[in-house]
C-alpha cells in the first residue's frame, strides 16, 4: 500500500460537502491552536490528497473546508503563524470528542505524508534548490550570553585582586591568607568553565557563518560537499587569507583554539596525553608531558586566565571585522533580518544587485521585513 491509498485510508470517515453561503458564521471553535502538524501539511491532506474544496480566505485565514465526520458537520481553516482549528456547529461533550478524533486522524496521517515528502524535497537539495534556516539570532545570543559570563568572572578576579591591596593590619592579613586559595581556585573554575562553554557557542556561531558566506559568495564546491570539509579547510576556501594578514592572523588563531583547547575538552580530554602509565613505586605519569602535544596540559583549571583574555579578544576582533569589512558587512546584516538564505545562485545573484551602498541595502531589508510581516501576519 502507497502512501497516498494509507493516507486516504486514515481519513476516509471525512467526507466533504458543498456548504451554504454564509455558513460559515453558524460554526464555532472547538479546538483552535493547533500546530502539530503545522497548518502546510492539514492543507496538502484536505485539499491536494482528499480533494476537499477550498472555500476561500476569511479574517488571517488563507484557506478554510467543510466536511462531515460521524454525521456531524465540521470546517478546518488554517490561521496565521502556521496553526489550525477545528469548528463545529455546536460544542456539546460528543461534539468535542468527534473534533479530537479528528486532530488525532491528521495527525496520524501527516506522519505518513511527511515520510513521502521527505522523498520528494530531498531530490530538490540535490538541485540546490532550498534555503538555510537563519539561526543567527539564536547562535549568536547564546555566544553573548557565555561571553558576559566570563566578562563577569574576570571582573571578580580583578575585584579580588584590588581588596588584596586595600588590607590594613594583620588580621585583614590573616583574613587574605586563609581565604586567598579557596577564592582564587573558584574563580579561575568559573572562568574557565565560561570559557570552555564560549568556544563551543563561538564554533557554532562561526559554522553558521561559513554556511552563510557560501551562499553569498558560491564558490566552485556543491554545498554538500563544502559541508563535509573540516572547518579550516572550509575557512580558506571562503577566506582569501594568502592575501589578508588579518584573515590570515584569524584562521592561525582559530586553529589553535580549535586544536588545544575545543578539540580536547569537546572530545572529554581523551588525548595520548592524558594516558597515565606506571612508572616507579605508585606514581602514574602522562604518556608524555611535553612530547606528543605542544597544546595546553590540563591542570588546575583547563583554561587559565591569561589565555581566556586571548581567546575572547580573538573572538570579538573577528566578529567585529565581520561587520565592518566588505563584502561580509552585507551578509552580516543580512542574517539580521532573520530572512531565510538562499542556496540557489539565480536568488542570490538578487540579492547581492542590491548591495550597492550599505545605507540602500539596510533600506532595502527593512522594507523586505515590513512586508513579509505583513504576510506572516495575514495583513495583506
Amino acid at each position: 500500500m502507497d502512501e497516498i491509498t494509507k493516507i486516504r485510508q486514515i481519513l476516509k470517515d471525512l467526507t466533504p460537502f458543498e456548504p451554504r453561503s454564509n455558513d460559515y458564521c453558524k460554526y464555532v471553535s472547538i479546538l483552535t491552536g493547533i500546530y502539530n502538524p503545522p497548518s502546510y501539511m492539514v492543507e496538502i491532506l484536505l485539499l491536494a490528497i482528499l480533494g476537499f474544496e477550498d472555500y476561500g480566505r476569511m479574517e488571517k485565514v488563507l484557506w478554510h473546508t467543510y466536511f462531515h465526520y460521524k454525521n456531524c458537520a465540521f470546517m478546518i481553516r488554517d490561521y496565521k503563524f502556521g496553526s489550525w482549528t477545528i469548528e463545529g456547529t455546536g460544542k456539546d461533550e460528543r461534539v468535542l470528542r468527534l473534533a479530537e478524533a479528528i486532530r488525532d486522524k491528521v495527525i496520524k496521517a501527516s506522519k505518513v505524508l511527511d515520510r513521502a515528502l521527505h522523498s520528494i524535497l530531498k531530490a530538490r537539495l540535490e538541485k540546490e534548490k532550498f534555503y538555510l534556516k537563519n539561526v543567527y539570532h539564536k547562535l549568536s545570543s547564546i555566544y553573548e550570553f557565555y561571553e558576559k559570563k566570563v566578562l563577569g568572572a574576570l571582573k571578580k578576579d580583578k575585584k579580588f585582586e584590588e581588596d588584596k591591596k586595600k588590607v590594613k593590619g594583620i588580621p585583614d592579613i590573616l583574613r587574605i591568607i586563609n581565604t586567598r586559595s579557596a577564592r582564587m581556585k573558584v574563580i579561575s573554575e568559573m572562568i574557565s568553565n565560561y570559557t570552555f562553554a564560549l568556544i563551543l557557542s563561538f564554533f557554532s556561531l562561526l559554522e553558521f557563518l561559513l554556511d552563510v558566506i557560501y551562499a553569498f559568495e558560491q564558490p566552485n564546491k556543491k554545498f554538500f560537499e563544502f559541508r563535509k570539509e573540516r572547518l579550516d579547510d572550509r575557512f580558506k576556501l571562503l577566506f582569501p587569507i594568502n592575501k589578508n594578514k588579518k584573515l590570515k592572523h584569524f584562521y592561525d588563531e582559530f586553529l589553535n583554539i580549535k586544536t588545544n583547547y575545543r578539540n580536547p575538552l569537546a572530545h572529554g580530554l581523551t588525548s595520548e596525553v592524558n594516558l597515565l602509565v606506571p612508572l616507579s613505586r605508585t606514581r602514574l605519569v602522562p604518556l608524555s608531558y611535553e612530547y606528543l602535544s605542544d597544546s595546553p596540559h590540563y591542570g588546575f583549571v583547563e583554561i587559565e586566565q591569561e589565555d581566556a583574555v586571548k581567546i575572547m579578544g580573538t573572538f570579538t576582533r573577528f566578529l567585529k571585522f565581520m561587520k565592518n569589512e566588505e563584502p561580509y558587512r552585507f551578509y552580516m546584516l543580512y542574517v539580521t533580518f532573520s530572512f531565510p538564505i538562499p542556496i540557489e545562485s539565480k536568488e542570490i545573484s538578487e540579492i547581492k544587485k542590491r548591495m550597492t551602498t550599505y545605507r540602500y541595502f539596510k533600506k532595502y531589508l527593512i522594507d523586505r521585513g515590513i512586508y513579509e510581516s505583513m504576510l506572516i501576519n495575514r495583513d495583506i
